[in-house]
């Protein structure tokens, strides 16, 4: 597994706790006090592939709803996939609206791996934003189980509508999931979208 110290170390920042970078590469876990495996909240642990011919699949991955304190690696990843791997300026993933967004992590082992976030935008309609994965980890599913729970929190709330703007490279994933193209492509931050909705 490839293990990033920088994102592991800035996330147990986060959480206020210490971490042993070098065990944390080894997979060895940590032993926490309040970590509970049987908590159902927003978390979801899957085998990410059933190959086990590659070393790079045999991970867990874990998603789960993220902490105020630990919005700064949400904004790690961001920043390493939309603003140094595509180029978009800063103010344009920095939108002022973090705030009143439901933000959500993806983690392998230690390493957080992904996030995504959504906000309700009316009663009915939420939005999903910043579905997010780090190079080295694609391929593995970890976007499906992303949506998989901002989706479930949209029906949590309430929600009988998402909606999105989808990077024309990742249509496919979204028709997929019952998302349905609409209207003309758009630039938005020098890259091509398509909006795209699905009932709930």
């Amino acid at each position: 597994m490839v293990l990033d110290g920088d994102l592991v170390e800035l996330f147990h920042r986060q959480e206020g706790a210490e971490v042993d970078v070098k065990a944390a590469a080894r997979g060895e876990p940590e032993e926490s006090d309040d970590w509970n495996p049987h908590d159902p909240l927003l978390r979801r642990t899957q085998e990410v592939c059933t190959d086990s011919n590659d070393s790079r699949y045999s991970g867990v991955v874990e998603v789960r709803r993220a902490a105020s304190n630990e919005l700064d690696v949400c904004h790690e990843i961001r920043r390493r996939v939309f603003i140094e791997g595509q180029q978009v300026p800063i103010e344009a993933d920095l939108d002022g609206l973090d705030a009143e967004a439901a933000h959500f992590l993806a983690f392998e082992g230690a390493q957080p791996v992904g996030n995504a976030r959504l906000r309700e935008i009316s009663p009915k309609v939420a939005k999903v934003e910043r579905v997010a994965v780090l190079a080295s980890h694609r391929g593995r599913g970890i976007g499906d189980l992303l949506m998989d729970a901002v989706e479930r929190e949209a029906r949590a709330r309430g929600c009988r509508e998402i909606v999105l703007n989808a990077q024309l490279s990742v249509v496919p994933f979204y028709e997929r999931r019952k998302y349905v193209g609409e209207g003309e492509v758009f630039e938005d931050a020098g890259i091509d979208h398509l909006h795209m909705r699905r009932k709930v």
